[in-house]
């Protein structure tokens, strides 16, 4: 009896295996417009902050999901971003141990491990197919800053009587609840509309030229000196990157111009908002480096000073949410917050995480490649979470991981881009 031939079975397998493939690939096809539009909707949502969760984590989820059912990837040359994180993670949770008994403390934890999961989606969501993503995820963020600088400038001058809903303590607030959140909110699109006024032209410039007085507008009545401080460092690091790195000469000269422009018509608003009573009041009082809670032995400053030394005894930190009961106010610093917080592996954790992530933004920023425009909208907004982080606690405001996540992102791009531009040149 002559036995069956042992090709045929792996024929058929090999039909099927084309076929399930072809079927992943129609379904990858189909979902994958969904996921670029879910996607883009969630980065829209991160400006909406009134409530806790916001809609911004409802919808993390989902897209979470659906881009691992079409498939990411974590690069290797990310790993150090995903270990400090992960060493973060791991030092608020042992800090917790002690106190899972305050629901105030395991909550504040939970937030942290979850904006770190997303801090590393967006690390591999921005690893492939980076341009297209960033761009999207930029256009998204700069309608969402839009609609909350239009709501905080209603709200300010009560159009409609937004007053109450829009404002906090005479101060824009947009869709926040927070001043200072709101105002630096604003500065990565701010930092977008620019870049485009420097290097694009047509309707793009005409837009940008509408937007910017409105955002930076915005900034202003926010009354927030860090922002305003952010705003002006953001701005100045992103004009000096993109003249020295641009190879035109034309799009230096267009520089020089929009920024000379961009001068006159931000002074100019100023101007205009100063005319107002209330404004020029507000400013006055906000313009000063000290505050009445900033000073004395028990403001802001002298509880920090305080701190350090009981930090310091404390290997394990406070605990989470603790210093407020120590000294009955938040720290407002988050170099201070992360020691407090997570103990001394939070704290080096976070500071590692901050060095590493401007290390590399400013390599991305620097280095031609196709990533370098996007590369220095994000880093120059990274510069601003160095200078905030030493007045405010910005651990958990959820723009700064989508930030960290697309320099780290672009950083795998580039390299794997270096690395086929080096194949490509060994074998001519």
């Amino acid at each position: 009896m002559t036995p069956p031939p042992t090709t045929a079975p792996l024929a058929q397998d090999a039909g099927l295996r084309s076929t399930e493939a072809r079927g992943r690939g129609s379904a990858h096809r189909a979902l994958e417009p969904a996921g670029y539009a879910l996607f883009g909707f969630w980065v829209f949502l991160i400006g909406f902050d009134l409530t806790q969760p916001s809609a911004y984590d409802f919808v993390a989820g989902p897209v979470i999901l659906l881009w691992l059912v079409l498939g990411l990837r974590l690069p290797r040359s990310a790993l150090l971003f995903v270990g400090l994180l992960l060493a973060l993670c791991v030092s608020v949770f042992l800090s917790l141990v002690p106190h899972l008994d305050r629901p105030e403390s395991v909550f504040w934890v939970a937030i942290t491990l979850y904006l770190a999961f997303t801090a590393v989606f967006f690390l591999m969501f921005f690893s492939e197919d980076s341009e297209r993503r960033a761009e999207l995820a930029l256009n998204a963020f700069l309608a969402s800053c839009l609609v909350s600088a239009v709501a905080g400038i209603m709200g300010y001058f009560d159009v409609l009587g937004t007053h109450t809903l829009f404002t906090a303590m005479e101060r824009a607030t947009g869709t926040f609840d927070d001043p200072n959140i709101f105002g630096s909110f604003l500065i990565l699109g701010v930092l977008f509309v620019l870049r485009n006024l420097l290097t694009d032209g047509g309707r793009r410039s005409l837009v940008g030229i509408v937007l910017l007085p409105i955002l930076l507008a915005a900034i202003l009545l926010a009354f927030s000196r860090g922002s305003w401080a952010a705003t002006a460092l953001s701005t100045a690091a992103l004009l000096t990157m993109t003249f020295f790195t641009s190879p035109s000469v034309m799009v230096r000269r267009r520089i020089v111009f929009v920024t000379l422009v961009t001068t006159v018509v931000g002074a100019a608003s100023i101007v205009a908002l100063l005319a107002t009573s209330e404004v020029s009041e507000m400013i006055e009082v906000r313009a000063h480096v000290m505050q009445d809670y900033d000073s004395g032995e028990t403001g802001r400053f002298g509880n920090q000073l305080r701190s350090i030394p009981m930090l310091l005894d404390r290997p394990n930190g406070l605990g989470p949410l603790r210093y407020r009961a120590a000294f009955g106010a938040e720290p407002h610093n988050t170099y201070i917050n992360a020691f407090a917080s997570g103990g001394w592996m939070g704290g080096f954790a976070f500071i590692g995480l901050m060095l590493a992530t401007t290390f590399v933004g400013f390599r991305l920023s620097i280095r031609p490649s196709p990533y370098q425009r996007h590369a220095q909208i994000f880093f120059a907004t990274q510069l601003t979470f160095i200078l905030q982080s030493f007045q405010i606690d910005i651990d958990h405001w959820r723009h700064i991981y989508l930030v960290w996540g697309a320099l780290w992102g672009l950083e795998a791009a580039r390299l794997r881009w270096l690395a086929e531009q080096r194949r490509a040149a060994s074998r001519v």
